[in-house]
């Protein structure tokens, strides 16, 4: 289970039960185990918590602390606001209207809203991201079924993913070529100083003058070269720093297409944040609802 999974190693559903179950007991002993901010969650992971954990859901912000009824402005038997209602299914309660006892979930409109799974291990799944696991590996060993995921991660970062193209294809270039502009139009600080490839099929240099009122300073490789004595090497030092991005995307082409952003996004997340990654994932998410 350490480092990153490829998505071809997901384990199928008609895997062994027996090895299921071992594997099972392991992440979980692994997960609830995590040293930083996860061990303020885990106890409210152990079963007998369950109301303990969703109640710190709902002050963390992971869970609406309130709704109004969709009903209340059609209606005048409706009180707008809704009220938590204990109920017997897991997840305990529910929204509940106190004047047209209209229901909702507790979990509308927030991160667990369509997740196929408790809340405790929807924590796990969490975790298992930040940690660089395979998620529907995870999700398919804690849940048994499949599980959707119920929220994207804010993404803080970017390597835009391009589409496949023919070299010898002047237009599909051209296209590309105006699609890494646009990217970094629409991404990139005004005022930012930009480092471009001197030569390349794909944004050369000179491709980037169109540019230059929004970043005027623009540097390319060659010049970077200009500045190289016998100690130091500019240009090398910048494939130092783009190696491990490089690795990355090298890395990325082995998952789906459909699972390369998520990837992407997960790895730089980790790298960023380290140690307080899941920290502040947590802290992310409860701002997105």
């Amino acid at each position: 289970m350490k480092g990153v999974t490829k998505t071809n190693n997901i384990l199928s559903p008609d895997y062994d039960k027996s090895y299921c179950n071992e594997m099972d007991s392991k992440t979980l002993l692994m997960f609830d185990s995590e040293p930083g901010y996860y061990q303020v969650i885990s106890p409210m992971l152990a079963p007998g918590h369950e109301n303990e954990l969703i109640c710190w859901l709902k002050s963390f912000g992971l869970i609406k602390s309130e709704q109004i009824c969709k009903k209340a402005i059609k209606s005048k038997n409706c009180s707008h606001m809704m009220r938590w209602k204990s109920t017997k299914d897991e997840d305990l309660y529910q929204w509940q209207c106190s004047g047209c006892l209209g229901r909702r979930s507790i979990r509308n409109e927030s991160i667990f809203d369509g997740a196929n799974c408790s809340f405790r291990n929807a924590i796990r799944i969490l975790l298992a991201w930040c940690k660089g696991y395979d998620i529907e590996t995870v999700a398919n060993m804690l849940v048994k079924s499949p599980t959707k995921s119920s929220s994207s991660i804010p993404q803080k970062y970017w390597l835009e993913i391009l589409p496949c193209f023919d070299m010898n294809n002047m237009e599909q270039i051209l296209d590309q070529k105006r699609h890494i502009l646009k990217t970094i139009e629409t991404l990139v600080l005004p005022g930012s100083i930009l480092i471009t490839p001197f030569s390349s099929t794909l944004c050369s240099y000179d491709d980037f003058e169109c540019l230059r009122t929004l970043y005027p300073t623009i540097v390319s490789t060659r010049d970077l070269a200009r500045h190289d004595d016998g100690e130091r090497t500019l240009s090398s030092n910048m494939e130092t720093i783009w190696k491990s991005v490089l690795d990355v995307c090298e890395f990325a082409q082995f998952y789906n297409s459909s699972h390369i952003q998520q990837f992407i996004i997960s790895h730089m997340w980790r790298s960023r944040y380290t140690e307080e990654a899941f920290e502040l994932l947590l802290y992310e998410l409860s701002f997105m609802q």
